[in-house]
């Protein structure tokens, strides 16, 4: 191996850890990482194929002004027990009695989800395929040990070998 392409490696290496530890750095506890305004959410359901596909990186704007029909949300939900990030768009608006907007979604399974103001994360800018899906994996532990640690001692075992077969070779003088 050259000493370029080994700096080259490493280069990689190290770019990526840092992305991975900017990336749980300013991951929110609703689970998408936001950068002031912007959110980054991995789309969960497949509801608004084909546009958006589960895995796909949802961007959205943070700082809603006004949401009308037909804008597309990411939004905090409970399912059995669990809270999720989903993705979807808005069918209808109504208000309650206290004046207070109610979000109607429509499910897959063609039910309807209501949500108010309070489950909005932010409303959709672009989404980017498949790559919702490499960022959650780079952001958890497995991610990290697989993608900056194990290509980091194998390349030092290369050189390290590299170097203990240079020192065994007969030396010509």
């Amino acid at each position: 191996m050259t000493r370029k392409a080994i700096i080259i490696i490493y280069a990689i290496i190290i770019g990526l850890a840092i992305g991975m530890i900017v990336l749980n750095n300013h991951k929110t506890e609703t689970g998408i990482i936001k950068f002031s305004k912007v959110g980054l959410a991995t789309a969960t359901t497949n509801v608004l194929a084909p546009k958006i596909a589960t895995g796909d990186l949802v961007i959205i704007n943070t700082e809603i002004k006004q949401l009308s029909k037909g804008n597309i949300i990411t939004y905090i939900t409970k399912r059995n027990g669990k809270t999720l990030v989903e993705t979807n768009q808005i069918v209808a608006i109504t208000q309650d009695v206290n004046n207070k907007n109610i979000y109607s979604l429509k499910n897959k399974d063609g039910t309807i989800e209501n949500i108010d103001d309070s489950c909005i994360l932010g409303c959709y800018q672009v989404n980017i395929p498949i790559l919702g899906t490499v960022i959650k994996y780079m952001t958890t532990q497995d991610g990290f040990l697989t993608i900056t640690l194990v290509p980091s001692v194998t390349v030092f075992l290369l050189i390290l070998f590299n170097f203990v077969i240079n020192l065994l070779k007969p030396q010509k003088y």
